[in-house]
């Protein structure tokens, strides 16, 4: 199937994330002045090395992309897909709808059983913000499985394309129920990645595939997307900052545009900081670390990061994004790190080709994979707390799907025959 070039994650690095890059490396000094960085280390040889791990990444992604067209012109036509029995799939999709529901509304339960403490926050009342983050449950493993509902998204918005029967009335409803509950969590624990995780996916499958004819407004997607962001950001930052940030500017409006711009800037800002300052970890302390996070491992600790001796002299805590490109260099050098995204870059491109020629096991993974595409600059997603359960329930999702495909049924051809047709006993004259 054709796919518009957002959903390519080797176009979208190209297309977006460069641009953005090279945008923030242009920023006066003044720039990084208003939001705390005392320094600008997006320059010379950092903003080399940003774009080097760029273009491999993207490279990466086009050398499987070049290979793989190479071989379908190449091959036969295969046979038909195989679809997923509708009451496996609806068992799959009810049981990680559930344990994303529960995750979500675990976390803001203690606020919901609390109104006075609802109504000051929707007043918008000084310091309540803070006051929420102290509230909501914070158990480790909790937000983890929490955030299972970009996977929960996926299958959901899969289920015309994989499952042997379209979605229905229970669908949507249980759908919009564990969304509820994510927005939710987005508000009162200021997660706007939370929608973003749900949103993307979904947006990926129905609106990602060129379909009878290209259309242009589908093209612009990313336009309408961005619109889509700012729109969440000035919703939620009015509730968490505006009641401080307001007596420092005089318009809502530029407020937002800024705030919005300097977390990209500060992420990238403070990675090319930590490399240029700090020698490699060789830890994986960025790119792995679900493993020093996960409520599994208690008995593994990590070194103390060395992003709040960075903050204290050249930053600030409330901007503590390290950046995604930079967190292969920050653990691995320049040269392993970028050589570290050339082969992301493949992987990325083998499970875009996958997705495109329509095998369920790439589907499924492919809409939660570009999350990390997009949020490239400011974290490394895919080694995060936040997707390896995402990642560890969709391979035994895969495993269980497998398992449990129907049995395609493909046109008899002249000249040969179904292989389910009945076969002829010896001896058997009779004729079809």
């Amino acid at each position: 199937m054709r796919t518009y070039w957002w959903s390519s994650p080797g176009w979208v690095t190209l297309l977006l994330m460069v641009p953005i890059g090279l945008s923030v490396a242009a920023m006066p000094k003044r720039v990084y002045l208003d939001f705390d960085q005392t320094r600008q280390f997006l320059s010379g040889n950092q903003l080399l090395v940003l774009l080097a791990a760029l273009l491999a990444f993207s490279a990466g992604c086009g050398v499987v992309g070049y290979v793989s067209r190479g071989a379908r012109l190449q091959r036969k036509t295969g046979g038909p897909s195989s679809r997923i029995l509708h009451s496996h799939y609806r068992r799959v999709m009810l049981a990680i709808g559930l344990i994303a529901f529960a995750g979500n509304i675990a976390v803001v339960l203690p606020i919901l059983a609390n109104p006075g403490l609802v109504w000051a926050f929707l007043s918008g009342k000084a310091a309540i913000f803070s006051l929420l983050k102290e509230q909501t449950l914070q158990v480790p493993g909790l937000t983890s499985v929490s955030n299972l509902a970009a996977l929960f998204a996926t299958l959901y918005a899969l289920k015309d394309k994989i499952a042997d029967r379209p979605l229905d009335k229970f669908d949507h409803i249980f759908a919009g129920t564990v969304f509820f509950a994510v927005i939710l969590r987005a508000v009162f624990n200021s997660e706007r990645l939370a929608i973003i995780e749900v949103v993307l996916p979904i947006g990926i499958v129905w609106f990602g595939t060129v379909g009878s004819r290209w259309r242009f407004s589908f093209a612009m997607a990313p336009v309408l997307g961005i619109a889509g962001i700012i729109g969440l950001f000035a919703v939620t930052e009015y509730f968490r900052s505006w009641t401080v940030y307001k007596y420092y500017y005089t318009d809502y409006t530029d407020f937002i545009l800024s705030r919005i711009w300097g977390y990209y800037l500060t992420a990238l800002n403070n990675g090319a900081g930590l490399v240029e300052l700090y020698p490699a970890t060789f830890d994986g302390t960025y790119t792995m670390n679900w493993f020093y996070r996960f409520p599994l491992f208690p008995w593994v600790k990590a070194e103390e990061s060395a992003f709040w001796d960075y903050a204290f002299q050249f930053a600030s805590a409330e901007f503590n994004n390290t950046s995604g490109v930079f967190a292969p260099i920050q653990d691995w050098g320049v040269i392993l790190g970028v050589t570290l995204w050339f082969f992301l870059g493949v992987l990325s491109g083998r499970i875009y080709d996958g997705y495109k020629q329509g095998k369920f096991q790439y589907m499924i993974i492919h809409p939660t994979w570009m999350i990390g595409v997009y949020e490239i600059l400011r974290l490394f997603y895919w080694g995060s707390s936040k997707y390896f359960p995402t990642m560890i329930c969709t391979i035994a999702i895969i495993m269980f799907m497998v398992r449990h495909r129907a049995v395609a049924t493909a046109p008899i051809m002249r000249g040969g025959v179904h292989p389910l047709a009945p076969v002829a006993a010896r001896g058997d004259r009779s004729r079809p």
